[in-house]
């Protein structure tokens, strides 16, 4: 499979290796990199700029075989996303070296990052909704009296089943909401696509509101319940 055809939860703070061919090259001032040393076992994080990239443990002639460099305490490198997305590639399953050494390394790489984030990241339901590229970044919508609007929205954590973030700019010119604002969402199906339907905008979600929305979503049908045909109307 290609890189990019993987779900963020699948890879983030998890190994895969990439066939990363010539980009391997740029190691040679860390370890001896032969011609064939073209596969590269890495880890994908977030870096400082928000984007998905992915720290190399180590390197290799195949998939089977990619541990030269594994024993040095510092990464290899980093690959970012758009160098790579469309590369080959296989998730690993871990082994101790693997994690001992991402772990000392994230220490550093997302130390700035809050745990609510965290979590947040390594939950599968957001996947579908995802920028590859900017994972904490994606799109919302909200029902106002002039119709359906679009805004992207900067990830910050969960509270109950509620998701909120902070509001970075309208999709569709829409100003009810502005830069900058609080705002609560739940995942939905909007005209079968997944989405995050923006349910409060605000620092807090009161918490008489937050009791009210969950009695409403306890109260919606199951998935498996639901009509062929729900999509919400225009």
């Amino acid at each position: 499979m290609k890189l990019n055809e993987y779900y963020f939860s699948e890879y983030y703070h998890q190994f895969v290796t990439i066939e990363a061919d010539v980009l391997t090259e740029r190691f040679k001032d860390k370890i001896d990199v032969q011609e064939d040393d073209c596969f590269a076992l890495c880890s994908g994080f977030v870096n400082e700029e928000g984007m998905t990239a992915f720290a190399v443990l180590s390197i290799g002639p195949s998939w089977e075989f990619c541990t030269k460099g594994l024993n040095q305490q510092d990464m290899l490198g980093i690959f970012t996303m758009d160098e790579v997305e469309d590369k080959e590639a296989r998730l690993v399953e871990a082994d101790m070296d693997m994690v001992e050494k991402n772990d000392l390394f994230l220490e550093t790489a997302e130390a700035d990052t809050d745990e609510s984030l965290f979590d947040l990241r390594l939950n599968p339901m957001l996947d579908e909704v995802r920028d590859g590229w900017y994972p904490d970044v994606v799109p919302a919508m909200m029902l106002s009296w002039d119709g359906m609007e679009s805004y992207a929205v900067e990830l910050q954590g969960m509270r109950e089943q509620f998701v909120y973030g902070t509001v970075e700019e309208s999709l569709d010119d829409s100003d009810t909401l502005a830069e900058g604002d609080t705002v609560w969402m739940v995942p939905a199906s909007i005209e079968e696509e997944p989405s995050l339907m923006i349910v409060y905008a605000g620092e807090e979600m009161t918490e008489e509101f937050m009791k009210e929305m969950q009695g409403l979503l306890e109260a919606l049908p199951r998935e498996e319940e639901q009509p062929a045909d729900h999509a919400l109307p225009n």
